[in-house]
Protein backbone atom coordinates (compact mmCIF):
# COMPACT_ATOMS: atom_id res chain seq x y z
CA UNK A 1 0.00 0.00 0.00
CA UNK A 2 0.85 4.03 0.55
CA UNK A 3 -0.24 6.62 -0.80
CA UNK A 4 1.04 8.73 -4.33
CA UNK A 5 0.76 11.76 -5.02
CA UNK A 6 0.43 11.37 -9.15
CA UNK A 7 -2.33 10.00 -11.23
CA UNK A 8 -4.70 12.33 -9.01
CA UNK A 9 -3.56 10.80 -5.23
CA UNK A 10 -3.66 7.47 -5.95
CA UNK A 11 -4.06 4.72 -2.84
CA UNK A 12 -1.83 2.09 -3.59
CA UNK A 13 -2.86 -1.80 -2.79
CA UNK A 14 0.22 -3.48 -4.40
CA UNK A 15 1.89 -5.92 -2.60
CA UNK A 16 5.85 -5.90 -3.03
CA UNK A 17 8.61 -8.95 -1.58
CA UNK A 18 12.20 -8.08 -1.13
CA UNK A 19 14.27 -11.17 -0.87
CA UNK A 20 17.42 -9.57 -0.44
CA UNK A 21 18.68 -8.33 -4.42
CA UNK A 22 15.54 -8.06 -5.91
CA UNK A 23 11.66 -6.91 -5.36
CA UNK A 24 8.98 -9.50 -6.67
CA UNK A 25 5.20 -7.82 -7.00
CA UNK A 26 2.65 -11.24 -5.71
CA UNK A 27 -0.93 -10.72 -5.64
CA UNK A 28 -3.23 -8.07 -3.98
CA UNK A 29 -5.07 -8.43 -0.78
CA UNK A 30 -6.31 -5.98 1.05
CA UNK A 31 -7.83 -2.89 -0.56
CA UNK A 32 -5.63 0.21 -1.19
CA UNK A 33 -4.38 2.08 2.33
CA UNK A 34 -1.96 4.24 3.37
CA UNK A 35 -0.40 5.13 6.75
CA UNK A 36 -0.84 1.62 8.37
CA UNK A 37 0.89 -0.03 10.39
CA UNK A 38 2.66 -3.64 10.36
CA UNK A 39 4.70 -6.12 12.63
CA UNK A 40 6.50 -9.57 12.23
CA UNK A 41 4.75 -12.01 14.37
CA UNK A 42 6.95 -14.66 13.90
CA UNK A 43 6.12 -18.49 12.10
CA UNK A 44 6.20 -16.27 8.45
CA UNK A 45 3.83 -14.14 9.57
CA UNK A 46 3.66 -9.94 9.42
CA UNK A 47 0.11 -8.68 10.91
CA UNK A 48 -0.58 -5.15 9.30
CA UNK A 49 -3.72 -2.77 11.46
CA UNK A 50 -5.92 -0.02 10.10
CA UNK A 51 -4.56 2.71 7.89
CA UNK A 52 -6.51 5.24 5.20
CA UNK A 53 -8.47 5.29 2.17
CA UNK A 54 -9.30 8.48 0.23
CA UNK A 55 -12.68 8.76 2.55
CA UNK A 56 -12.07 7.00 6.22
CA UNK A 57 -9.90 5.10 8.78
CA UNK A 58 -9.72 1.66 8.71
CA UNK A 59 -10.61 -1.12 11.02
CA UNK A 60 -9.54 -4.11 9.23
CA UNK A 61 -6.83 -6.93 10.43
CA UNK A 62 -4.66 -8.92 7.93
CA UNK A 63 -2.01 -11.42 8.17
CA UNK A 64 0.59 -11.61 5.82
CA UNK A 65 1.72 -15.36 5.37
CA UNK A 66 5.68 -15.15 4.13
CA UNK A 67 5.50 -18.87 3.16
CA UNK A 68 2.07 -18.68 1.17
CA UNK A 69 2.82 -15.21 0.45
CA UNK A 70 -0.92 -14.98 0.99
CA UNK A 71 -2.55 -12.18 2.52
CA UNK A 72 -6.08 -13.33 4.90
CA UNK A 73 -8.59 -10.61 6.80
CA UNK A 74 -8.76 -11.46 10.47
CA UNK A 75 -11.88 -11.64 12.23
CA UNK A 76 -12.41 -9.12 15.04
CA UNK A 77 -15.79 -8.44 16.79
CA UNK A 78 -16.87 -4.57 17.66
CA UNK A 79 -14.92 -3.55 20.15
CA UNK A 80 -12.19 -6.56 20.50
CA UNK A 81 -9.63 -4.33 18.66
CA UNK A 82 -8.39 -1.06 18.49
CA UNK A 83 -10.34 1.90 17.06
CA UNK A 84 -9.50 2.92 13.19
CA UNK A 85 -6.04 4.67 13.08
CA UNK A 86 -3.77 6.31 10.84
CA UNK A 87 -0.12 7.36 11.96
CA UNK A 88 0.19 4.53 15.14
CA UNK A 89 3.56 2.65 15.39
CA UNK A 90 3.74 -1.26 15.62
CA UNK A 91 7.10 -3.43 16.78
CA UNK A 92 7.18 -7.42 16.89
CA UNK A 93 9.17 -9.90 19.57
CA UNK A 94 8.62 -13.56 18.62
CA UNK A 95 5.17 -13.99 18.58
CA UNK A 96 3.87 -10.57 19.93
CA UNK A 97 3.16 -7.48 18.19
CA UNK A 98 3.07 -4.26 20.08
CA UNK A 99 1.09 -1.26 18.96
CA UNK A 100 0.93 2.32 20.38
CA UNK A 101 -1.16 5.75 19.54
CA UNK A 102 -2.16 6.89 16.07
CA UNK A 103 -4.53 9.39 14.96
CA UNK A 104 -8.34 9.05 14.34
CA UNK A 105 -10.58 11.30 12.89
CA UNK A 106 -10.87 13.38 15.53
CA UNK A 107 -8.79 12.66 17.93
CA UNK A 108 -5.31 11.08 18.87
CA UNK A 109 -4.42 7.68 21.05
CA UNK A 110 -2.26 6.96 23.63
CA UNK A 111 -3.81 3.46 24.33
CA UNK A 112 -1.32 0.66 24.22
CA UNK A 113 -2.05 -3.03 22.23
CA UNK A 114 -0.94 -6.14 21.93
CA UNK A 115 -1.59 -8.66 18.80
CA UNK A 116 -0.43 -12.66 18.56
CA UNK A 117 -1.75 -15.05 15.55
CA UNK A 118 -3.36 -17.16 18.36
CA UNK A 119 -4.97 -14.67 20.54
CA UNK A 120 -5.68 -11.92 18.64
CA UNK A 121 -5.59 -8.42 19.99
CA UNK A 122 -5.67 -7.42 23.56
CA UNK A 123 -5.57 -3.78 24.99
CA UNK A 124 -3.24 -3.46 27.82
CA UNK A 125 -3.20 -1.22 30.78
CA UNK A 126 -0.23 0.00 31.92
CA UNK A 127 0.17 2.41 35.04
CA UNK A 128 2.66 4.48 32.48
CA UNK A 129 1.99 5.48 29.30
CA UNK A 130 3.20 8.23 26.87
CA UNK A 131 1.02 11.02 25.66
CA UNK A 132 -1.29 11.02 22.67
CA UNK A 133 0.98 11.40 19.61
CA UNK A 134 1.12 9.67 15.94
CA UNK A 135 4.14 9.12 13.44
CA UNK A 136 6.35 8.30 16.19
CA UNK A 137 8.84 5.38 15.72
CA UNK A 138 9.28 2.29 17.52
CA UNK A 139 11.31 -0.95 17.35
CA UNK A 140 12.05 -3.89 19.95
CA UNK A 141 15.19 -4.07 21.44
CA UNK A 142 15.91 -8.04 21.27
CA UNK A 143 19.15 -7.49 24.02
CA UNK A 144 17.19 -5.64 26.45
CA UNK A 145 13.92 -6.42 26.04
CA UNK A 146 12.10 -3.38 25.63
CA UNK A 147 10.09 -1.77 22.86
CA UNK A 148 11.77 1.72 22.42
CA UNK A 149 9.40 4.52 20.88
CA UNK A 150 10.92 7.92 20.01
CA UNK A 151 9.21 10.85 18.61
CA UNK A 152 5.98 11.70 17.07
CA UNK A 153 3.72 14.99 16.61
CA UNK A 154 0.42 15.67 18.84
CA UNK A 155 -1.73 18.58 17.74
CA UNK A 156 0.92 21.15 18.70
CA UNK A 157 4.77 19.83 18.92
CA UNK A 158 6.80 17.76 17.63
CA UNK A 159 8.25 15.50 20.87
CA UNK A 160 11.44 14.47 21.64
CA UNK A 161 10.75 11.99 24.11
CA UNK A 162 12.09 8.56 24.36
CA UNK A 163 10.01 5.76 26.18
CA UNK A 164 11.00 2.14 26.60
CA UNK A 165 8.02 -0.76 27.07
CA UNK A 166 9.05 -4.20 29.05
CA UNK A 167 5.50 -5.96 28.47
CA UNK A 168 3.97 -4.42 31.13
CA UNK A 169 4.77 -0.63 31.59
CA UNK A 170 5.94 2.35 29.99
CA UNK A 171 9.02 4.58 31.64
CA UNK A 172 10.65 7.89 30.13
CA UNK A 173 13.95 7.05 29.37
CA UNK A 174 14.86 10.13 28.02
CA UNK A 175 13.07 13.48 28.53
CA UNK A 176 13.84 15.85 25.51
CA UNK A 177 16.89 15.89 23.62
CA UNK A 178 19.19 16.80 27.10
CA UNK A 179 21.27 19.83 25.23
CA UNK A 180 21.79 17.96 21.86
CA UNK A 181 22.48 14.49 23.81
CA UNK A 182 19.42 13.29 21.43
CA UNK A 183 17.61 13.68 18.83
CA UNK A 184 15.47 16.47 18.44
CA UNK A 185 11.76 15.69 17.65
CA UNK A 186 10.59 14.67 14.76
CA UNK A 187 8.25 12.86 12.46
CA UNK A 188 8.30 10.36 9.78
CA UNK A 189 11.73 8.77 10.65
CA UNK A 190 13.07 5.27 10.48
CA UNK A 191 14.08 2.95 13.07
CA UNK A 192 15.12 -0.33 13.63
CA UNK A 193 17.18 -2.32 16.20
CA UNK A 194 20.72 -3.67 14.93
CA UNK A 195 21.63 -7.28 16.74
CA UNK A 196 25.29 -6.27 15.63
CA UNK A 197 25.72 -3.79 17.93
CA UNK A 198 23.03 -4.75 20.43
CA UNK A 199 21.80 -0.84 19.32
CA UNK A 200 18.58 0.73 18.23
CA UNK A 201 19.10 2.71 15.07
CA UNK A 202 16.83 5.77 14.22
CA UNK A 203 17.58 7.72 10.86
CA UNK A 204 15.67 10.48 9.19
CA UNK A 205 12.30 12.25 9.46
CA UNK A 206 11.23 15.38 9.50
CA UNK A 207 13.34 17.32 12.41
CA UNK A 208 11.67 19.86 14.46
CA UNK A 209 14.79 22.18 14.75
CA UNK A 210 14.36 22.43 10.83
CA UNK A 211 11.00 21.67 9.58
CA UNK A 212 13.13 19.48 7.02
CA UNK A 213 13.92 16.01 5.99
CA UNK A 214 17.26 14.98 8.34
CA UNK A 215 19.66 13.04 7.12
CA UNK A 216 21.25 12.38 10.99
CA UNK A 217 21.66 8.84 12.65
CA UNK A 218 21.49 8.17 16.21
CA UNK A 219 21.84 4.86 18.01
CA UNK A 220 20.09 3.89 21.28
CA UNK A 221 21.71 2.57 24.44
CA UNK A 222 18.88 0.11 25.66
CA UNK A 223 20.82 -0.80 28.91
CA UNK A 224 22.35 3.26 29.44
CA UNK A 225 18.81 4.83 28.27
CA UNK A 226 21.46 6.66 26.18
CA UNK A 227 21.91 8.39 22.40
CA UNK A 228 24.50 8.71 20.31
CA UNK A 229 24.81 10.42 16.95
CA UNK A 230 26.72 8.50 14.41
Amino acid sequence: GGFTPFNNGAVLQDTWVWNGATWTQVANGPSGRYGAGAAYVGAYHVVMFGGKNTLYNMVETWLWNGSTQVWSQVSVGNGAGPAGRTGHVMAGSGDTALLFGGEGTNSQFNDTWSYTVSGGWSKLSPANSPSVRSKANMAYDSVNHVWVMFGGKNEYYYLDETWVFNGTNWTLAVSGAQNGQGPAGRTGAQMAFDTTSGKTILYGGISAGTNYPSNATWAFDGAALTWTQL
